[in-house]
């Protein structure tokens, strides 16, 4: 039996996703499993709902965007060219500066769906976040899992 996992994750300067139907499937080899395609982000603002609840309901997630894992917000919002490249003239002078716009402009949920086999009571499972540069609020299947 597969158990299918929802895992939400509240960053600030975090990740990217990119939701779809069918959730990844990971397979039961005991090695390491990379979980950096389908995830989606959405502004912060606009998620009416905690983390418990994005990671245990269906939700619609039409208008979330994809997001580049691992990577920050930033990353993300480069990704869907919501804002400018840096690398080009003065454009990083384009980017919207966090010390005027506050923390709520670069806070934004992450989400993944994945689907696993049944670990047995003596295994263990551990989650491995490569791109959180500041702060996380981690859950899995309505739970919050980070301290």
């Amino acid at each position: 039996m597969k158990n299918i996992l929802f895992l939400s994750v509240f960053f600030c300067f975090a990740l990217h996703l990119s939701a779809k139907d069918n959730p990844i499937a990971v397979p039961a080899t005991g090695e390491a499993v990379l979980l950096h395609e389908n995830w989606i982000a959405r502004q912060a603002a606009y998620v009416m709902v905690d983390g418990a609840v994005l990671s245990s309901e269906p939700q619609d997630f039409r208008k979330w965007i994809p997001a580049a894992v691992p990577g920050t917000v930033l990353t993300t919002l480069l990704y869907n060219e919501l804002i400018p490249s840096p690398y080009y003239g003065m454009n990083n002078n384009l980017i919207p500066d966090i010390f005027r716009t506050g923390n709520d402009f670069y806070t934004y949920w992450f989400v993944n769906r994945f689907t696993m086999p049944e670990i047995g009571k003596d295994k263990r499972l551990w989650l491995n976040f490569r791109g959180i540069n500041y702060k996380a609020e981690i859950f899995l299947n309505g739970k919050r899992i980070s301290t």
